[in-house]
């Protein structure tokens, strides 16, 4: 009797679970699968028929120009991002402290984290217009002609000027984990710290910044996945380009998929791009883990 009891708490179990298993296997697990079967085929999305090509998209992936600029790329926006978090953890190291305004300061800076990403793309393209634009109007009226350009067109401005929407962007987020990281030091290490002579720089030089070691690590992994998967910003403001200057993986994969209806090299581009996310959040946990260890 017992052991019956115990197998129908166990098919209740697995009767709970069903649902969950379910939605993963319908949107998770069959279109992994799809797309991993699809880069190995040619197919427009529309016939009947599939080629099955093997690895030369991959082959052909690994020859593309714009391929070569979506890395590249990916490193600018990571570099974007590692002065982001140094003007994060500054700016938290001040708030952090009981100053006037400070709890508005916060919410300022939070609040182009919280807004949709389309509407910060169409923002800053309208302050980058050459003509209309309020950044190059300012320069014109302090009279910095020389300095105005047009910043979304020249492809060695381009990507720096989406690479400051980031920044812009971004703040409110690493601020705010920052924050939350300097209020689970605790406040005596700081104190027997001054008491032994040790000045803010100080304080601040060994022991916060040692203190906040897996902050940094989880905001720079998580820097380095959205500088690879990046897409909504660069896509509304340059559509990738000029000549793939702002492009990305991901906005190769939309075009190659809805653009050229290129689909198996579209999958391709995407499986490559899912192998590398996968890479970093294992290095992720592997280094979080090691942390935890030491």
């Amino acid at each position: 009797m017992l052991g019956r009891r115990r197998n129908k708490v166990k098919w209740g179990a697995y009767l709970f679970l069903l649902p969950a298993f379910t939605l993963f296997a319908v949107f998770v697990a069959y279109p992994i699968g799809f797309n991993g079967y699809l880069s190995f085929h040619n197919w427009n999305g529309v016939s009947d028929t599939w080629q099955w090509v093997g690895l030369e998209h991959f082959e052909r992936m690994f020859g593309e120009r714009t391929i070569r600029l979506s890395l590249r790329n990916a490193s600018f926006f990571f570099i974007g991002h590692l002065v982001n978090m140094a003007i994060a953890l500054l700016l938290a190291v001040l708030l952090n402290n009981p100053i006037p305004g400070r709890n508005l300061a916060r919410t300022l800076i939070f609040i182009p984290f919280v807004v949709a990403g389309s509407i910060v793309a169409v923002t800053w393209q309208t302050i980058y217009d050459p003509n209309l634009g309020p950044l190059n109007a300012i320069l014109r009226g302090v009279g910095l002609d020389s300095l105005a350009q047009n910043w979304l067109a020249d492809p060695k401005l381009a990507i720096w000027s989406i690479v400051v929407v980031g920044i812009w962007a971004g703040l409110g987020f690493n601020l705010v984990v920052y924050l939350a990281s300097l209020q689970s030091i605790d406040q005596s290490l700081r104190d027997a710290a001054r008491v032994d002579g040790a000045g803010r720089l100080q304080v601040f030089r060994f022991l916060t910044f040692p203190l906040l070691r897996n902050t940094h690590l989880v905001l720079i992994m998580l820097g380095i996945i959205g500088a690879v998967q990046g897409f909504e910003v660069p896509f509304i403001m340059t559509g990738g380009g000029p000549y793939g200057a702002t492009t990305t993986l991901a906005i190769e994969v939309y075009k190659n998929v809805f653009n050229f209806s290129e689909f198996g090299y579209g999958a391709a581009v995407s499986v490559f791009t899912m192998v590398i996310l996968v890479m970093l959040i294992l290095l992720q946990r592997f280094l979080l883990r090691e942390q935890r260890i030491d």
